[in-house]
């Protein structure tokens, strides 16, 4: 399945992960309340930043990874990214929201924008994510938006939902 560059909603412009969005990954990977646990808070550096957002540049690419910065329309701000990874069974759905924007129904909406836009395309299947068990608010958005929760290993608790035709939640 291929992919548009870019994509809206109401209050998001999605547009392709790009060398330049690494000065705002790199402030929210900073932030004191970002999670040090996900591999996202091993960047220290702007360099750093800048390198890991070129891999995802690769990545979308060679077609099997799409990571799209998520700017708010009102103040032209970048949020946060979501991530669709190819598997062999379905899609992967990865994100995160800079811990500025954090409790403001961002994560959630973000992320049912990206389920509407993948239906849109015409993707019917399974769309998997994964949460380490301390992160009570990814779970929180996960069931709001319908996953259903499958699998509980030591660090992490595995989610699924099925698009089909019918609306998303």
């Amino acid at each position: 399945m291929i992919y548009t560059k870019a994509f809206d909603s109401k209050r998001f412009c999605f547009v392709p992960i790009h060398q330049e969005h690494a000065s705002e990954l790199f402030e929210a990977v900073s932030h004191p309340l970002f999670p040090k646990p996900l591999v996202l808070a091993q960047i220290r550096t702007l360099e750093q930043a800048h390198h890991w957002c070129k891999e995802r540049v690769s990545d979308w690419q060679s077609g099997e990874t799409f990571v799209w910065s998520c700017v708010d329309k009102a103040n032209q701000s970048i949020i946060g990214q979501v991530t669709i990874q190819k598997r062999v069974n379905g899609l992967t759905l990865a994100y995160w929201i800079n811990p500025e924007f954090w409790g403001r129904g961002y994560a959630t909406e973000m992320c049912r924008d990206a389920l509407v836009y993948l239906s849109e395309s015409g993707y019917q299947g399974t769309v998997w994510a994964g949460v380490h068990h301390w992160n009570t608010g990814s779970c929180r958005v996960l069931a709001k938006l319908g996953f259903e929760r499958i699998k509980s290993g030591e660090e992490f608790l595995e989610y699924k939902i099925s698009i089909s035709n019918t609306k998303i939640a």
